[in-house]
């Protein structure tokens, strides 16, 4: 079993959420843990400044996003995102514009996001959620 912390973040009207760290490339960013959303997404902008020589192709598919519907979609490959000692290889991330969540988390005074970890990797990795300990679990699938 790997592990990975999550850091949580008080948000208003008494809420909180769910952060972990992932390494793109030696570059450490944070992530929203949504297990509602289908796709870990990263925000395009974000991508182009980081990584402008990641493919990054566009897609006919129209998305929506918490506050957001009818985007536009594009998909990119990622050789290695890394939660720690869990790592997925060859990841193809949808890329959406995350900038109002981005602006969000900033004027919260929020540590700065990537994006969101999505249903699909926590599959992949056979995650589960400590809540008390506030860690996630990956374990290796056979």
């Amino acid at each position: 079993m790997l592990i990975a912390p999550l850091q949580r973040v008080s948000i208003p009207a008494n809420g909180f959420h769910w952060l972990i760290e992932v390494q793109i490339e030696a570059v450490s960013f944070f992530l929203v843990v949504d297990t509602g959303a289908s796709r870990t997404t990263f925000d395009l902008n974000a991508i182009r400044n980081y990584f402008p020589h990641r493919n990054v192709q566009a897609t006919d598919e129209k998305s929506a996003s918490v506050g957001a519907v009818d985007l536009d979609s594009a998909l990119c490959v990622f050789p290695e995102l890394n939660f720690g000692s869990q790592v997925f290889c060859d990841a193809i991330i949808a890329l959406l514009d995350l900038t109002h969540v981005r602006q969000a988390y900033e004027q919260l005074g929020l540590p700065e996001v990537l994006g969101v970890l999505g249903a699909d990797l926590l599959v992949k990795g056979n995650a589960s959620v400590d809540c008390s300990k506030n860690l996630i679990k990956w374990r290796k699938r056979k």
